[in-house]
């Protein structure tokens, strides 16, 4: 990976890369803090943080790699870190105004260069650490979910009650760093918000309940969306899109492989739920995401992302859904990978897509 860098900086003439986005630097160097960057210039490579990190960043930081510095005043030490540079290369889309113009006026020799998703570009595609990774996180939250399953309380409990109770089981009982984001519980009617927040609403008997969450395992993130039905009085109109979404997923499993592009596997899912009517205003987001680090990394299986064509080993997540305002939404969502060696989809995602009834 540095290597690579260091070549790209070479070939376009660069005399350094600064690297400020904290997901980058977490997959450029294993470091998890909340303040770094990473300087890389044709001779070395440098670990800067401050005297907070000091001891986490000399424990986690291969020395083979970098030269950690610990800064007292930052613009003394990036004054001597930069004095070899006349063109530096910066992350476009995280390198602030603000810090380019404070870079700008202390060092007005330096032409700074924007670039974009160079790193972006090498996290799309997995080590198969990474996918372990991945897949361990995606089994930690099957116990959480099939956990939960024993403890919802229609009529008693709320959104925000079961929400709260899973990342609770989450992190005391198998020691997740954290919930990769804001866990999605929604009731009935609530459902068909595709990215509703869990509320004080009660979950309702004889309806749908929707849960979208992740979690984290040493740093990489998984993804899942199930619906469960509560109560015995089952929906007919429910169970028949049910099984047209569950179809749909189904389907892009089957048909994605190498050298399709991302847009067009977003359409296998697309034309087949408006070949039953359910176009855009049903089915109005991506059909998925690339996941690790961060929940949402490139490329997205989108018609309105940039065009990535599939490589393999590409961790991503499929996520059809109809959504009937005053009605419900159902969304079904596993974490899969496409594995270079057998060209073909494999479902990080272990838990049953049959509809699930409490």
């Amino acid at each position: 990976m540095l290597s690579y860098l260091r070549n790209y900086l070479i070939e376009n003439g660069f005399d350094g890369f600064f690297i400020t986005n904290l997901s980058n630097i977490k997959y450029l160097s294993n470091f998890s803090g909340s303040s770094a960057q990473i300087l890389i210039t044709k001779e070395k490579n440098y670990f800067i943080t401050d005297f907070r990190y000091k001891i986490y960043a000399n424990e986690k930081i291969d020395k083979t790699n970098y030269e950690v510095i610990i800064y007292n005043d930052y613009f003394n030490t990036m004054e001597e870190l930069l004095k070899p540079v006349k063109k530096l290369a910066v992350e476009g889309k995280y390198f602030t105004i603000s810090a380019l113009n404070s870079f700008k006026e202390k060092f007005k020799d330096i032409e700074f260069i924007p670039t974009n998703n160079i790193i972006e570009n090498l996290r799309a595609v997995k080590s198969y650490e990474e996918i372990n990774k991945i897949k361990k996180a995606c089994y930690i939250a099957k116990n959480v979910f099939e956990e939960i399953l024993n403890i919802i309380e229609p009529e008693k409990m709320t959104e925000k009650d079961l929400a709260i109770e899973m990342e609770y089981i989450a992190k005391k009982k198998y020691n997740v760093e954290k919930m990769a984001f804001e866990t999605i519980v929604l009731t009935s009617y609530r459902s068909a918000m595709p990215h509703g927040r869990p509320s004080n609403q009660k979950i309702l008997n004889n309806n749908p309940l929707l849960i979208d969450f992740g979690v984290v395992y040493e740093g990489y993130c998984c993804d899942i969306t199930r619906m469960i039905w509560v109560g015995s009085n089952i929906n007919k109109k429910f169970l028949e899109i049910y099984e047209i979404v569950n179809r749909t997923l189904e389907l892009v499993q089957e048909r994605t492989k190498i050298g399709l592009k991302n847009k067009e596997v977003d359409s296998i899912a697309r034309d087949y739920l408006r070949s039953f009517g359910y176009d855009e205003n049903y089915f109005g987001h991506a059909l998925g995401h690339s996941i690790g680090i961060d929940v949402h990394e490139m490329p997205a299986l989108s018609q309105k992302a940039d065009e990535w064509i599939l490589q393999g080993n590409e961790v991503f997540t499929i996520e059809p859904g109809v959504y009937i305002e005053n009605e419900f939404g159902i969304r079904i969502e596993d974490t899969v990978y496409l594995d270079k060696e057998k060209n073909g989809i494999i479902n990080l995602t272990n838990i049953t897509r049959e509809i699930i009834k409490i």
